[in-house]
């Protein structure tokens, strides 16, 4: 063997045990000893990149007299550029003609070069170039790049990734990629049934045809934890917190850093209010990946939960500044602003959510609530009515469009959605157990007393009291329904129980006088039982806690709905 090709040989098995200093120092006397042929030069480079030698691959790169020709060379100096987030230089290098990307320079073999699986480096080109357009914040750019990616060579599944994270494409514009994708071209009939079954499970407006109805020989891809990760996706956008809790458990059991496992959990963890479990996936994940946006963000959904905004928006600041377009924290950081009444700073960071997440529901509904509440009701009905021909039956967005009808005076169609969340509910878990769906039967109940269908608003108070047992406005709403209709000794115990809780609130102090009043002066009952439906309940409307995401996903807010007064809030 002649020194070069045992120089070649080392740098070969140094790389494959991860010695890259070793590497290096052979990949040189390769360079050296070949007298700079174009194929050790790519090495020596490559091992300068994994090396974290940036700079001096870059100038190893530039001083070569055929990296303008080559598009392999051009590609490893743009990785180098985007590793020092230098998004200019990379799309500069990565803007040649289309038939300079025909054939490799070098095979390569480490997945620190994402080279095309067919022999190219056309797909690994655009992956880079579209990342360097998020980076610099063109979005449409970057899209464009990702499907062109995914035409070269339909097997590169971060451009796909890419595409579709955090609801970035809508319904249409998923299914026509789908379809325009050239799978007959590049792949035999197995692997485009296994192609489109992965992908369409990927994508998030596809995933319960997806995961349908599966061909057997497809069958054991379904315990891979990408597939189990979908299906917890899918169950949280139909807000099933309960079933999508329990499979990112069971994932992060098997992966305890999956990041599309973790994200999806920290989302559950804040509806559920596991504070504990968050301060502690928190701490842990910052600890080992402090560059990592989901880092901080997971610690700013634990100090949302815990109520304190201020140090939640530090760390989601944290968060937004290592990755502008982490659409989760934009929720959260609107999801934070919401709850202390800050409307335009929400009105902006759900704006930003929504630039980033064109295909979700999420960031729409709550720019909607938020115009709504600033008096905007024509920008609040355009924004809701686009949510909910994205999500028509969501039952937080039908919570959040019932809550508006209601400020509006518009209790007929208020009821109509209201029940239609509810019996979405039903369908998803016909015990319902969660307390986060407390507000809806509250909401609900409200809407059956301004209606006079006392019966109703009882039944429906008493499920959220089931659900919720501890919460002081349900037992007033009982104790106000109770008086409405006369039985003043349920309305005193209502409003005992519910004083036990919250023992300054004017409103129910004011139902147990007029009660102890009314039992000791029955007559004067008649004269004022027609104001009473007047009295305005504290906290009348209880706003529905949910997230948004990760992104995705993500936090809770407690803000609870002002009326609206002349509002005409009409959502067909």
């Amino acid at each position: 063997m002649s020194l070069l090709s045992k120089a070649r040989s080392l740098v070969q098995h140094y790389s494959s045990q991860q010695l890259y200093d070793s590497a290096l120092f052979w990949a040189d006397k390769a360079l050296t000893l070949s007298h700079g042929a174009i194929d050790d030069l790519a090495t020596y480079a490559q091992t300068l990149y994994l090396c974290g030698q940036y700079q001096r691959a870059i100038h190893a790169l530039q001083a070569s007299p055929i990296l303008a020709s080559s598009p392999a060379l051009k590609y490893l100096a743009a990785k180098c550029h985007s590793a020092c987030k230098e998004w200019d230089e990379v799309i500069a290098l990565l803007k040649p003609t289309e038939d300079e990307f025909t054939a490799s320079g070098f095979e390569q073999k480490d997945d620190a070069i994402e080279c095309e699986a067919i022999g190219n480096v056309r797909s690994a080109s655009l992956v880079l170039q579209g990342i360097a357009y998020e980076g610099m914040g063109s979005l449409e750019d970057a899209a464009n790049c990702f499907k062109e990616a995914l035409a070269v060579d339909v097997f590169c599944e971060e451009a796909l990734e890419r595409l579709c994270r955090h609801y970035s494409l809508t319904a249409d514009e998923e299914n026509s990629l789908l379809s325009s994708l050239p799978f007959k071209k590049q792949c035999s009939v197995e692997e485009e049934q296994m192609l489109k079954f992965l992908y369409q499970s990927k994508l998030g407006h596809g995933r319960k045809t997806a995961t349908s109805k599966v061909r057997e020989v497809l069958k054991p891809l379904c315990d891979s934890l990408d597939l189990q990760c979908s299906n917890a996706d899918r169950h949280f956008q139909d807000m099933n917190i309960e079933a999508c809790f329990q499979l990112t458990s069971s994932i992060l059991e098997r992966d305890p850093y999956h990041n599309n496992a973790l994200l999806l959990h920290i989302a559950c963890c804040v509806q559920k209010g596991r504070r504990e479990e968050l301060f502690s996936l928190g701490q842990r994940l910052v600890n080992y990946f402090p560059q990592a946006s989901l880092a901080w963000y997971a610690v700013g959904c634990y100090y949302i939960v815990v109520k304190k905004h201020q140090n939640a928006r530090k760390y989601l600041t944290k968060a937004v500044t290592l990755d502008p377009q982490f659409a989760p924290a934009h929720m959260a950081f609107g999801l934070s602003f919401a709850t202390e009444g800050e409307h335009d700073q929400a009105i902006a960071a759900f704006s930003n959510a929504a630039r980033v997440m064109k295909g979700s529901h999420l960031p729409l509904m709550y720019l909607g609530r938020e115009y709504f509440l600033t008096g905007a009701t024509s920008i609040s009905t355009r924004f809701m009515k686009s949510a909910l021909a994205i999500a028509p039956h969501n039952p937080a967005l039908l919570q959040e469009i019932g809550v508006m009808l209601t400020n509006s005076g518009n209790y007929a169609k208020a009821e109509k959605y209201l029940k239609q969340a509810i019996a979405h509910l039903h369908s998803i878990d016909p015990h319902i157990t969660l307390q986060v769906w407390e507000p809806v039967y509250n909401n609900l109940g409200h809407v059956y007393r301004k209606q006079k269908k006392y019966d109703l608003a009882l039944k429906m108070h008493n499920q959220a009291l089931q659900l919720a047992p501890n919460v002081s406005d349900t037992l007033s709403a009982l104790a106000f329904v109770h008086l409405l209709e006369g039985r003043y000794e349920q309305t005193v115990e209502f409003c005992n129980q519910s004083l036990l809780l919250k023992r300054e609130d004017h409103f129910t102090l004011e139902m147990l006088h007029i009660a102890m009043v009314e039992m000791v002066a029955l007559p004067a009952w008649e004269s004022d039982s027609a104001g009473l439906e007047e009295l305005d309940l504290g906290n009348e409307l209880l706003e529905l806690d949910s997230t948004g995401t990760s992104g995705a996903k993500p936090a809770v807010h407690d803000t609870s709905a002002n009326s609206s007064e002349g509002s005409s809030m009409v959502v067909e």
